[in-house]
């Protein structure tokens, strides 16, 4: 009887189907800024496969009307803001108002706004105006950047001020912030955990930003963990160490994320990490990266820190300056990504979307323009994206891209099976407008170019315009804008 009890445990082991595990990362938040809005317009932003842009910033000031606008001023602002959630919205991601207060002067910044917040009046007031002004824009939330020391009682006033007026909205409002990355366990913490999780739907720890010119010594802006060797003088955190922190004092792992950059440290005068007496040390976005110093200098990759760097010395592979420069890779990403998915965490935090972009005007024979926004998505499992040799593991209609478009825009779509596979465009009234396609095609993914005509070949006129697939028992629909 016991071994016959033994084999049914087995088989009922063996045979029982096994529940995969999901991917713990189910938000994707980036940050938009506006200053770097010219070279990276919300016409060139790729929006698939994030969940929320916040768009930077607005910053409080003690007196009516309790924020303000700086470069490029508020025309400008709010111009490329109305452009931005428009296409956002057609797309599905929602945007988010930066609320700051750090790099301003006077009244504006710093400890000026943490002393506001301890004022009960003040409060009311300026969250009363910032979330009539962005409901009035259309933001589907707020995001709160502070970069400064916090007050407890101020930190938990503000976001439950907040989050009260959030949840007026209809629908609800969505609330983001930005906290420190740099937390000890030792640290007598002045975030509030408890209003944290109360309050906050996107907890984004500034991971992105751990070890720069004020470190004493130079390093690796977000190593993952310690770098390997222990370069002299080097005295930083890392990734690993800070998301643990934070979660041992109780952030809720579903609502944080892990931060990761989109750009890097250049310091000048000096070739590797550890190293005192640099000239100077800036913030050098990726595209600069790649077009000023990939290729001029020595490449180097710490393995334990999992981030690149590059060593020039003057002379040496065409470089004409000495420096060493930090930044992120395809690669770097990727593994902030993987790590974040094997953490449990919630959520993905990138810093900035702008930095990560290659303009045409520089790079006219790149297709990808999103190179590290790409690497996150493939990461994170796009079907749209995987090498040709791993099958998607569904039937998938992404949403095409551009949109709005003028006149050509991508459709991709993913095939789990063989199947015979129609692909119609639609006018608003549901009239058939184009058959894209009609014909079997085999597991794997496709994209299809729509170039705004109709079956006879004329032009579309400008509008809102739906797309259909159908791919065996496979049925879905997306809307599309057309700005001609």
């Amino acid at each position: 009887m016991k071994t016959l009890a033994l084999c049914v445990v087995l088989l009922i082991v063996c045979f029982t189907p096994q529940v995969l595990a999901q991917p713990s990362v189910t938000w994707v938040n980036a940050y938009y800024t506006d200053w770097d809005y010219q070279r990276m317009p919300p016409s060139a932003i790729d929006f698939r496969g994030l969940t929320n842009i916040i768009f930077i910033n607005l910053d409080p000031i003690g007196s009516p009307p309790y924020f303000q606008f700086h470069w490029p001023g508020q025309q400008v602002f709010e111009a490329t803001a109305a452009d931005l959630i428009a296409r956002a919205h057609a797309n599905g991601v929602k945007v988010l108002l930066g609320l700051g207060g750090v790099w301003c002067s006077g009244d504006c910044g710093g400890n000026a706004f943490l002393n506001h917040a301890n004022d009960p009046v003040w409060v009311h007031n300026y969250v009363t105006a910032v979330l009539n002004y962005a409901r009035s824009k259309g933001y589907d939330g707020v995001s709160l950047d502070w970069e400064g020391s916090v007050f407890r009682e101020g930190w938990i006033r503000l976001t439950d001020s907040l989050r009260a007026g959030l949840n007026r909205w209809n629908p609800r409002g969505k609330f983001s912030a930005a906290i420190a990355g740099m937390i000890q366990m030792g640290w007598n913490n002045p975030y509030d955990i408890a209003a944290l999780n109360r309050n906050i739907d996107y907890i984004e720890s500034m991971t992105f930003d751990l070890n720069g010119y004020w470190s004493g010594a130079s390093g690796f802006n977000s190593p993952l963990y310690d770098p390997t060797p222990n370069w002299p003088g080097y005295r930083g955190d890392n990734v690993h160490q800070s998301s643990l922190n934070w979660i041992a004092r109780g952030v809720e792992p579903a609502k944080f994320a892990t931060g990761i950059p989109f750009y890097g440290f250049k310091w000048w005068g000096i070739t590797a990490p550890g190293q005192t007496g640099w000239s100077n040390s800036y913030f050098t976005r990726y595209h600069f990266v790649l077009r000023e110093d990939l290729g001029k200098g020595v490449l180097r990759r710490d393995t334990q820190s999992k981030t690149p760097w590059i060593s020039k010395v003057n002379g040496q592979l065409g470089s004409n300056e000495t420096a060493y420069i930090d930044y992120h890779d395809s690669q770097a990403v990727t593994e902030k990504v993987n790590y974040a998915l094997q953490q449990g965490h919630g959520g993905i935090m990138v810093f900035d979307l702008n930095s990560g972009y290659l303009d045409p005007q520089n790079y006219p024979n790149v297709s990808d323009r999103n190179p590290l926004q790409t690497a996150m998505r493939v990461a994170l499992g796009s079907t749209s994206l995987q090498p040709p040799d791993i099958l998607p593991r569904g039937f998938l209609l992404e949403q095409n891209f551009p949109n709005p478009f003028n006149p050509t825009t991508t459709i991709r779509y993913a095939l789990a099976e063989d199947a015979v596979v129609t692909l119609k465009v639609y006018n608003m009234i549901g009239q058939e407008v184009v058959t894209l396609l009609n014909e079997p095609k085999q597991a794997g993914t496709y994209e299809v170019t729509f170039e705004a005509r109709n079956n006879r070949g004329d032009a579309l006129t400008s509008g809102v315009y739906f797309y259909e697939m159908k791919a065996g028992g496979y049925s879905e629909t997306k809307k599309m804008v057309l700005l001609q």
